[in-house]
């Protein structure tokens, strides 16, 4: 079993068999605990959702640096250095998910149970038009993936 096994579950939002997660867990970073390494930086921010059983599995001498954290961060000062951060007290925001994947449906169950919203509405948008959707021009295809 590969650790894209543990990747795959959480993309698909798979996460509440939470004993075999931590399992898989303890399978895939006991190299890194056994090494005594003191920095895990996670490559894929679809690990958040299993951050908790990361952060227990690795213990607390290991500092584990969330690329999630790091983009919502990133985000934030972006959009306080445009003048586009909400302030507070107005009315709640508008949101509109897109997704580029092949099952809208599953990231919707996700992300309604991830961001604790009763529904979320998602729209499957082509890779190659999503500078379109955002305001710029559309990606030239290369040919290459």
């Amino acid at each position: 079993m590969a650790p894209t096994t543990l990747l795959r579950l959480a993309e698909k939002g798979q996460i509440d068999d939470r004993p075999h997660l931590r399992e898989l867990v303890r399978t895939f970073f006991a190299p890194l605990v056994d090494f005594q390494a003191d920095t895990l930086i996670l490559g894929c921010t679809d690990l958040t959702c299993v951050r908790d059983i990361i952060d227990e599995v690795v213990g607390d001498e290991v500092v584990v640096v969330d690329p999630a954290e790091e983009v919502a961060r990133e985000a934030r000062q972006h959009l306080e250095a445009d003048g586009m951060l909400k302030p507070r007290g107005e009315p709640p925001a508008k949101y509109r998910f897109l997704v580029t994947g092949e099952n809208p449906d599953e990231f919707a169950r996700f992300a309604a149970r991830f961001l604790d919203m009763p529904e979320i509405a998602v729209t499957r948008l082509p890779l190659m038009e999503i500078r379109q959707v955002a305001g710029g021009p559309a990606p030239e295809h290369t040919g290459h993936s």
